[in-house]
């Protein structure tokens, strides 16, 4: 797929994983650009390349990551809308800093921070695959800076192990040259982005935040397994795989919450995903460290609202009362209710035999048909059996009338 059709390369510009690995010698054939100074090539891809640099000033020597596209692929225009997109999403502790794009000697120049880590794309190639703790804390890391994108309204539509740069262990996105500062759900007919990452949606050109969810659920897939969800190597397989194939089953030691993370973020249809980076988020850190696994069990859901877990019994999230939905339970919450159980007539929600009154909407539990020798209580209606000499609600005896 050429780059005039809108596809980033299959492997498009990574950063060099050890920064010792760049040959750091000034020489008498070093390359300057504006008060640039190159020292060696990080990567190279479709759009051009990204160098290490040093700007010299009278006091400090700083070391930047230059980003220099090629002529023929970009135009000021596009440089200028990335650097905008670019500086929106600044301000993050997960989010590389831009400090300027300009041109020098006729070359178009974006100038960031330099991350001496290299890519999550070159450490996951080093490890292989992590366990679930150490793939959750790094997916937390990804998530807050898309959090703070969305927040800004921006999408960053080529989300990949290849645009997260790592300093210090901490995940921080990258390369905002697809980005898009836009509110909702976009759909612009131009394709782009990076195939193996792509959402079923976008090969129509229709984006929202949940491209950039499709994508961490690939990401965190990749971490636990150390292999593509969709490893297809022909661009029309690859395409079919992701529309209409689901990806092999994560291994028995991943944790069935972080599967059901996984689950969600990878749904073919955007509004079975989570709602939110904050939902995935939230949904990620339950998982790993509030709520211990062998208290979940078969039919326990996820909401893709909020994130929060909710036993199968429920039929609104306990966290944010929106209502189950089927993507989210193997079978309906109605089949484990209890003997005496009840749903609300107003809301639905899923109410236990002791309650008279519905915990989420305060409508008064319909009264079942009274058997001859049963009783209403005249302090609080409450339905009582005939056997009970005082209300089970209220404890208001029983009246002799009655």
């Amino acid at each position: 797929m050429s780059d005039s059709e809108g596809f980033n390369d299959e492997f498009p510009i990574v950063a060099n994983p050890v920064a010792t690995d760049i040959t750091l010698k000034q020489d008498k054939s070093a390359t300057t650009i504006g008060p640039y100074l190159l020292i060696g090539r990080l990567g190279a891809g479709g759009f051009g390349e990204v160098w290490l640099a040093e700007r010299s000033g009278r006091l400090a020597c700083t070391k930047v990551a230059l980003k220099l596209p090629r002529n023929f692929t970009a135009s000021e225009e596009e440089v200028r809308r990335e650097a905008h997109a670019w500086v929106q999403a600044g301000g993050h502790p997960n989010v590389i800093p831009i400090f300027e794009a300009d041109i020098y000697q006729g070359r178009l120049v974006i100038v960031s921070e330099y991350a001496e880590e290299g890519s999550l794309a070159g450490w996951l190639e080093r490890q292989k695959h992590v366990v679930a703790s150490v793939a959750a804390e790094m997916l937390d890391g990804i998530l807050g800076g898309l959090i703070h994108l969305h927040n800004r309204g921006v999408i960053h539509r080529d989300l990949k192990p290849a645009n997260v740069l790592l300093q210090g262990g901490k995940p921080r996105l990258t390369d905002f040259g697809l980005a898009k500062v836009v509110s909702g759900i976009t759909s612009s007919g131009h394709v782009a982005g990076t195939p193996r990452y792509m959402a079923p949606e976008a090969f129509e050109g229709v984006y929202s935040a949940q491209v950039d969810i499709w994508a961490a659920g690939i990401i965190l897939y990749e971490l636990l397994t150390g292999t593509a969800p969709f490893p297809q190597r022909e661009y029309a397989a690859l395409v079919e795989a992701i529309l209409t194939k689901n990806p092999d089953p994560l291994p028995p030691s991943v944790p069935p919450r972080i599967g059901d993370i996984v689950r969600i973020a990878l749904a073919k249809r955007s509004e079975e995903r989570f709602e939110s980076a904050v939902a995935m988020r939230m949904a990620l850190q339950t998982a790993t460290h509030s709520i211990p696994a062998s208290q979940f069990k078969p039919g326990d859901w996820l909401c893709r609202r909020c994130g929060f877990p909710n036993f199968a019994r429920r039929t609104v999230c306990a966290g944010c009362a929106a209502p189950c939905e089927t993507p989210n339970v193997s079978g309906p919450p109605q089949a484990n209710m209890r003997p005496g159980d009840w749903l609300c007539p107003s809301c639905s929600t899923h109410n236990f035999s002791r309650r008279e009154i519905c915990h989420k909407c305060m409508t008064v539990r319909p009264q079942p048909p009274l058997r001859e020798s049963d009783w209403l209580c005249p302090s609080c209606n409450a339905h009582n059996f005939g056997r009970r000499q005082a209300c089970h609600q209220c404890k208001a005896a029983r009246q002799s009338d009655n």
